[in-house]
């Protein structure tokens, strides 16, 4: 899952994941070819602080927050989740570049999420995107990184 300011690459350039609603389009990669694809369901989800990260990936100006069980493409058929993943290694990005982590964090405190939407109870709500072409399974945020979504299963 995603946190609410991270942008999503659409055909109208960047969108904050927040302001995405069912039928828009977004990029999208289906391991063969990049198209455009619309959303079938946005899903929010809360998590608590301690189950958030920061990822910081190279030649990205900003940090992306996900939740631990964020699943990231590592190409050529493996998948991890962002619990997993270790400083240094590398996930698939546009144009099937791979994309090098230069920082990792476990969110510890407000001041790392302050920004970010929260719910009534105070969790943190984080998003997550499904898209009408069960095919198409990745679409890329602004740090230029593939990032899975379940699609549809029609």
């Amino acid at each position: 899952m995603l946190g609410s300011r991270t942008r999503i690459y659409t055909p109208e350039g960047y969108v904050r994941i927040e302001r995405l609603k069912v039928n828009d389009e977004v990029i999208s990669w289906d391991k063969h070819r990049i198209r455009i694809v619309k959303i079938q369901q946005v899903i929010k989800h809360n998590y608590e602080m301690k189950d958030l990260y920061k990822f910081h990936l190279e030649h990205a100006d900003k940090k992306v927050l996900v939740s631990k069980d964020h699943e990231f493409w590592l190409g050529t058929q493996h998948m991890s989740i962002a619990d997993n993943l270790k400083y240094k290694e590398k996930v698939l990005g546009i144009d099937s570049k791979k994309v090098k982590i230069i920082g990792k964090e476990a969110v510890i405190n407000l001041g790392q999420v302050k920004k970010f939407e929260k719910s009534r109870e105070g969790h943190f709500v984080m998003y997550e995107l499904k898209l009408h072409d069960k095919d198409q399974m990745y679409f890329f945020s602004s740090e230029k990184v593939a990032t899975f979504s379940y699609g549809s299963h029609q």
